[in-house]
C-alpha cells in the first residue's frame, strides 16, 4: 500500500487474499483508487479503479463477489472451529 504510486497496477489472485472482510476490502480498494491505482482479481478477470467508480454494476459486481469471499472465509473457519472440537472430544491434540 505504501509503495504504490499513481498509475500502478496491482494484481491480486483471489479477492480473498487482498482482505478479509467486505468493510477492509472496501476501504483498501478506496485508498488505492484515491491513489490512481487499479487492481485486478485475475480469478474473476476484473479491474477496478478511480476509472470504474461511477458504474453501479461494477460497484455491484465489487460488493457481490466480495461478500462471498467473506462468507466463504467464515465457513471455512467454522469449519475448523468444529473439527478441533471434535478432536478434542475424540482424545486428540
Amino acid at each position: 500500500m505504501k509503495q504504490s504510486r499513481k498509475g500502478n497496477h496491482i494484481y491480486v489472485t483471489k479477492i480473498d487474499r487482498l482482505a478479509r472482510s467486505i468493510i477492509d476490502l472496501n476501504g483498501i480498494i478506496q485508498r488505492f483508487k484515491e491513489k490512481s491505482v487499479n487492481v485486478t482479481f485475475l480469478d474473476n478477470n476484473m479491474t477496478f479503479g478511480s476509472d470504474t467508480e461511477n458504474d453501479p454494476m461494477q460497484r455491484l459486481l465489487f460488493n457481490v463477489l466480495g461478500s462471498f469471499a467473506e462468507f466463504e472465509r467464515d465457513m471455512i473457519v467454522n469449519r475448523t472451529g468444529e473439527g478441533r472440537q471434535r478432536a478434542l472430544k475424540a482424545g486428540k491434540k
